[in-house]
């Protein structure tokens, strides 16, 4: 919900500019302004808003970005290869560069394809130094350029290429008393912003291959307020949103259309790619590399960074909407103050991607097919051997047009591809009482939640096909339900036992087993047509309708004075929260599950839930100052943690569960001074401790990867992943007034002067040590070294500083301010490698295998590659997302009028 100021029955106005450009690297902007006032006097009035933001840089970091120097970068942009020089006297290699033109040079390829250079014109071609011969000969193998950068051709930079963003956003509303005890108030919104989607991999050599963004909002809202009396009003608000944008690669534009040019060669976005070449033996000539849908991969230079014209971003787009209804009345009877509404709340999701529309351009060779341009079945191939490289919903599989209908036998029979959109649906009811009794106050409450996903499930989570159940046979044992899953034996057709829906097995005669006894050499039988076929896709009967959530939750709160001077309060509450992630799956997942994929979502997840306990004093200290100590507990239950579905039918497949819970208990300790002296003082610190089974749903990934057969599940205690045992936090602002501070004659040059400092200090968030020597590129992240979560990682410390000064301009005021971020330029940690607990370095160069490696380098290379490597791998390490935010200085004005 977005909340903007009302208008008023006097005019005002405001005007507020901030920038940091000359000041630091980081190109922050920012334009604001405001006006509001009547429109007739005490019955209607308006507001409006507007901002644009200009960033050149959306997402600074502490440490530089390594970069070369434009005039090498615009270098390999034409020649992006190199070929190998050893030299005469001392065998030393180097190397020159390999022109991109060259090829077209009938010096060097006669017009009937073949080399027609002799070696010493293929020298003076590829500019040989005097003294130096081409290690290869006439026929010289050209390598990607920046595999033998290093040193003096690298710098950092602050500011990150290519990561710039403008928005611009514009609120307004009107609000109108038709008569005393009615308002009426109509708001509406619109932002949209664009930039650039950064990629740490292409931001070396592959600049301009990084990703665009576009993102448009719509908002528009109602409220009807009415008093009543002085006791009792209510209010009615009803509110729309839409919400759309789309990611693509720079070059290209919005339009899905524009994926179909993504990998052809001769688009002028590819050119560079076009300059890759390799000696032909066979045919005695150079060949270009590359060629539609086939671009450089993009980590190919030394496993770290994208070469130069590397393929870019794929493709994504997206339409959300929601609209809201809130209704909520308040009313003051004797000692109660009663509230009581609800809410109503449908939204409607649509998404559509390809993640390598590159291979698009080989549509019309089968062996390089990827997806059909067009509806037509030319190649004979299925959508499902295709469809591996897109994920959509709401629109149709092209991603050109938004739709509404599905049909799942459609989809599994190639006749109708389109898959509905997400629409999950909300709604609550809530009831709270305040009772005030002399110094008691008494809070008491209770809402009651209802999430719909409305959506539907599978009702057997271990059965993707349609397959016989124990009510259509006769003599199952009585404690079998009819919806056990049924197994026989492949050989003799005998049944081996039944399994019921939360995968328990059990044999013959009834009796809980071990799933092996029942599944080794059986399984379930498929159920037929009326044909006799068995059926091996999905069908309806597999799915039934989720059954929405609902959750009660109670509220309760007691504050009463112990002195004149002391207060003690205490609470419990209950609060959910709805599942985000995970919980949707498309008829394409689950066709692919039955087939190849091995992953789902659950949309049967469940709102992870939230007891708090909280108990506090508070005591004043003099007139001016108190200190404030309280107590919280929090149990989250309901969790979501991946977990691998065993003994499901026809495979095993990853999915999600309500499985892990965690704990958060702790104190705080607050002082609070109010203005004193012209100085206000607040500092607060917390000793926490957070533990649990799991801090977020990607916890036992890898034991998932590594151990897929029979995983292994820690389900111990062990620190979250927010644990942070000590935080402080401190703010102090000194203020001078009207006529205060130094004076020189009659003037007071730092009156209305003002100094606002913020600190944060605390200490490291927890990490699991492993014990890893493999390079930083590869999947496997070692073993275990200790246990989960006992490594903390560095301690950070943040400063904000604001300096400003009012001026009185008649019925305006001016205000001149400098803000600080980070005022110590402090390289806060905020991610390290387990293996060495440092946020720059994982080991890898100072291991055998990493010396091992640069030496290999070394011997067939030289020093060039082996040093390159070394500065690549090095670059990758010490990667600035490792870090926090860089100090920024930004000037700005604000003006009220």
């Amino acid at each position: 919900n977005i909340t903007t100021k009302s208008g008023g029955q006097e005019f005002f106005g405001s005007v507020e500019a901030i920038t940091s450009e000359v000041l630091d690297d980081y190109g922050y902007n920012t334009f604001s302004a405001t006006v509001g006032g009547p429109i007739v006097q005490d019955r209607a009035s308006f507001f409006l808003s507007g901002e644009f933001d200009d960033r050149g840089d959306s997402g600074p970091r502490a440490i530089g970005f390594p970069q070369i120097s434009d005039e090498l970068y615009d270098l390999i942009q034409a020649n992006p290869q190199v070929v190998s020089i050893t030299n005469d006297e001392t065998g030393e290699i180097d190397y020159v560069p390999f022109p991109g033109s060259l090829i077209n040079n009938p010096d060097f390829i006669d017009e009937t394809g073949e080399l027609a250079a002799p070696s010493a014109d293929a020298v003076a071609l590829i500019n040989v130094p005097e003294g130096w011969h081409l290690t290869d000969g006439i026929h010289p193998n050209p390598i990607a350029a920046p595999l033998t950068f290093n040193g003096e051709d690298f710098t950092r930079q602050n500011a990150r290429p290519n990561n710039s963003s403008q928005a611009f956003t514009l609120n307004g509303n009107l609000t109108f008393s038709p008569v005393d005890a009615i308002r009426i108030r109509l708001g509406g919104g619109f932002e949209t912003s664009d930039g650039d989607s950064f990629s740490y991999a292409r931001s070396l050599y592959a600049q301009d291959r990084m990703g665009k963004f576009e993102r448009d909002t719509y908002r528009m809202s109602g409220a009807w307020t009415h008093y009543l009396s002085n006791a009792t009003f209510y209010q009615l608000t009803v509110d729309f949103s839409d919400y759309q944008g789309a990611n693509f690669a720079n070059g290209f534009s919005a339009d899905p259309t524009d994926i179909l040019q993504y990998g052809v060669l001769s688009n002028s976005n590819n050119a560079t790619a076009g300059r890759y070449y390799e000696y032909d033996a066979a045919a005695d000539t150079y060949v270009q590399i590359y060629a539609d849908g086939n671009l450089p991969n993009t980590a190919d230079i030394q496993n770290t960074f994208s070469p130069v014209g590397a393929r870019g971003f794929g493709f994504s787009q997206f339409h959300n909407r929601q609209f809201g209804f809130r209704a909520n009345a308040t009313t003051q009877v004797g000692l109660h103050q009663l509230e009581f509404g609800g809410e109503y709340q449908q939204r409607t999701n649509r998404f559509f991607s390809h993640g390598d529309p590159y291979g698009l351009a080989n549509f019309s060779n089968v062996t390089g097919y990827k997806f059909p341009a067009s509806e037509t079945d030319s190649t004979g191939l299925q959508f499902n051997q295709v469809d591996s490289d897109i994920f959509y919903y709401g629109y149709d599989y092209l991603g050109l047009n938004e739709v509404d209908d599905q049909s799942l036998s459609g989809f599994t029979g190639s006749t109708n591809f389109n898959i509905e959109p997400y629409r999950p649906i909300y709604y609550a009811g809530y009831i709270a009482d305040k009772i005030e009794y002399r110094d008691v106050v008494l809070q008491l409450g209770v809402r009651v939640d209802v999430f719909d996903n409305n959506t539907q499930v599978l009702r057997d989570r271990y059965s993707l096909l349609p397959i016989q159940r124990a009510g259509e046979i006769s003599g199952a044992p009585s404690n079998i339900g009819d919806d056990f899953a049924v197994y026989y034996d492949e050989a003799s057709g005998g049944i081996t036992g039944f399994r019921d829906l939360e995968g328990r097995f059990y044999d013959p005669n009834g009796q809980e087993t071990d799933p092996e006894s029942v599944r080794n050499n059986a399984s379930p039988q498929l159920r037929t047509d009326s044909a006799g076929n068995e059926i091996r896709n999905l069908t309806d009967e597999v799915f039934t309708d989720y059954e929405p959530q609902v959750t009660v939750q109670p509220r309760i709160g007691v504050t009463f004075p112990v002195t004149d001077q002391a207060l003690f309060y205490a609470s419990y509450d209950v609060v959910t929260q709805r599942p985000s992630e995970n919980v949707f799956d498309t008829i394409q997942q689950y066709v692919q599950a039955t087939e190849r994929s091995k992953r789902l979502n659950n949309p049967a997840l469940e709102p992870e839930k939230t007891a708090q306990y909280e108990l506090g004093f508070r005591q004043r200290l003099g007139l001016r100052s108190a200190v404030q100590i309280s107590g919280f507990y929090r149990q989250i239950e309901n969790k979501i943690q991946r977990r691998i579905i065993q003994n499901a039918f026809p495979s095993n497949y990853q999915s999600y569960e309500n499985v892990d819970f965690g704990t958060v208990k702790g104190v705080e300790f607050e002082y609070d001074m109010r203005r004193t002296a012209g100085v206000q003082f607040n500092a607060n610190y917390t000793l926490s401790f957070a533990k649990g089974t799991g801090a977020d749903a990607a916890s036992v990934a890898q034991i998932i990867w590594r151990q897929e057969t029979n995983p292994f599940y820690p389900n111990f205690i062990s620190p979250l992943d927010f644990d942070q045992r000590h935080k402080f936090n401190a703010t102090i602002d000194y203020r001078l007034g009207k006529g205060e501070g130094p004076q020189i004659g009659s003037a007071h040059p730092l009156e209305n002067f003002g100094v606002n400092v913020v600190g944060t200090v605390g200490t490291g968030l927890p990490y699991t040590r492993r014990d890893d020597s493999s390079p930083l590129y590869t999947s496997f992240n070692g073993f275990l070294k200790g246990g989960l979560n006992e490594e903390n990682m560095p301690a950070s410390a943040l400063i904000n500083l604001r300096v400003d000064r009012r001026f009185a301009l008649g019925n305006a005021d001016l205000t001149l301010f400098v803000w600080v971020q980070n005022l110590l330029d402090a390289d806060n940690v905020q991610n390290v490698f387990s293996q060495t607990g440092l946020p720059d370095d994982d080991g890898y160069l100072d291991s055998p295998l990493g010396i091992e490696q640069v030496n290999a380098i070394r011997s067939t290379g030289g020093e060039a590659r082996a040093q390159g490597f070394v500065d690549h791998y090095g670059f990758q390490a010490r990667s600035p997302f490792n870090y926090g935010i860089p100090r920024q200085t930004r000037v700005g004005f604000r003006l009220n009028f």
